[in-house]
């Protein structure tokens, strides 16, 4: 069902605002000076000679593979969120009876971090999406611009999916409002989308609110968990969103469990 109202909201933001994109009331100065009519048929038009077989099977080839990773990284969060005791169990019973005390402190030091960092996405993702659709509605309703009042469930659930990508994610959102705003002559409501999406949707749940949450849960220093989620994506790509946190996190255990052996054995 969710994914049916989203499909339905898509259609209507084509249709309504699009496509009739002259008819929206912001008091345009560039508006006067726009065929938007004329301007559409010829994107239509470019994009049809542009396009051609291998170009499209390229785009769907590819759409289909980010689907793909994005439902792996889900699924395999989930799981491993639902069944992290059964796994520990399974792993100690792989070790021998000598190392099972090392081995199970290390397990526990890591499924606390692991599990800190799977809730951090997951809870982050929510509340900024929850915050970018009541703020876009907001903003709509004061500055008077239709498609934010109009939609913002449809760019809120964009934000919380955007927000899984560090640091670049939400500016896919609310730069291209931001530009288009300040194409159309709303300066007002350009800067405040700006200064909304900069503060409120990338510094605070990039630097602030994901780290907190992970490093809390997950019984880790927040720098370790920031740095985890900006390096990862860079090194190993769009699957780094778990690797990166979750070899620091690994690597950080390895030594708490070092260290506490350490301070039994003296």
């Amino acid at each position: 069902m969710p994914f049916v109202f989203l499909s339905v909201q898509i259609i209507q933001l084509y249709s309504n605002e699009f496509y009739k994109l002259s008819t929206i009331s912001l008091n345009l100065p560039l508006k006067n000076y726009i065929n938007w009519d004329t301007l559409y048929t010829k994107a239509i038009e470019d994009i049809r000679i542009d396009l051609n077989p291998e170009v499209i099977l390229q785009s769907i080839g590819a759409s289909i593979e980010l689907v793909i990773k994005i439902f792996i990284i889900l699924a395999g969060s989930f799981y491993m969120l639902r069944d992290r005791y059964h796994i520990r169990t399974f792993l100690l019973s792989l070790v021998p009876v000598e190392k099972k005390v090392v081995s199970s402190s290390f397990l526990d030091i890591s499924g606390d971090m692991l599990y800190g960092i799977f809730l951090g996405y997951l809870v982050t993702s929510l509340l900024v999406g929850g915050i970018a659709g009541i703020g876009y509605y907001l903003i709509g309703l004061i500055f008077g611009v239709p498609p934010l009042m109009n939609y913002p469930i449809l760019i809120g659930s964009f934000t919380a999916v955007a927000v899984l990508l560090p640091i670049i994610g939400t500016w896919l959102v609310y730069m291209p409002m931001s530009i288009t705003l300040f194409a159309f002559g709303n300066i007002t409501a350009s800067i405040v989308v700006f200064i909304f999406g900069f503060f409120a949707l990338t510094i605070i749940p990039d630097l602030l609110l994901r780290p907190y949450i992970s490093g809390r849960y997950g019984k880790t220093h927040p720098f370790i968990v920031l740095l985890g989620f900006i390096s990862g994506p860079i090194v190993f790509g769009l699957i780094g969103l778990i690797l990166g946190p979750a070899f620091l996190s690994l690597f950080e255990a390895a030594l708490r469990t070092y260290r506490e052996k350490i301070e039994k054995d003296n």
